[in-house]
């Protein structure tokens, strides 16, 4: 009995490591994604900016991103046409974290607060829309925010 315990608990861990980050095939934000909106949202308040609100779109297109990121294992921003078709969006920002980072909502939003382009784009005041994607890589976490207007 206690054998058979084990077997199931190190299936469970083991499905649980082998996920990939992200939950956007539910349309609903890891942990991880839903602390750095929180992070953002509370900085933006504290400046007088608007707090954004979560966008399942994109959540989408970001997780899209950070999953491309992750597969080429490679930081970079998408190319400007890419998941554009409809509407503009007015900003994007994208972080690497290396594996076993703790805390990494917190290292990627001070991350991104010290960059001056990065920190613009996400204080952006038009903006009031964001979507957070998250994929594990060969090398870490890739993290990219859509924001929207």
């Amino acid at each position: 009995m206690k054998r058979a315990s084990l077997q199931v608990a190190a299936l469970v861990c083991a499905a649980a490591l082998l996920a990939p980050a992200g939950a956007h095939a539910s349309g609903r934000q890891d942990r991880v994604e839903r602390s750095i909106t929180k992070m953002l949202n509370y900085i933006r308040v504290a400046s007088g900016r608007p707090a954004m609100h979560t966008s399942g779109r994109l959540a989408r297109i970001a997780d899209r991103h950070s999953r491309s990121m992750a597969r080429r294992n490679t930081l970079t921003h998408a190319p400007p046409l890419q998941a554009r078709v409809s509407r503009r969006l007015d900003g994007e920002t994208v972080a690497w974290m290396p594996r076993g980072t703790h805390g990494v909502a917190r290292k990627v939003v001070e991350a991104w607060l010290v960059s001056p382009a990065h920190r613009a784009a996400l204080m952006d005041g038009r903006c009031h829309r964001v979507g957070i994607g998250r994929r594990m890589g060969q090398s870490g976490t890739f993290i990219t925010a859509e924001l929207m207007g």
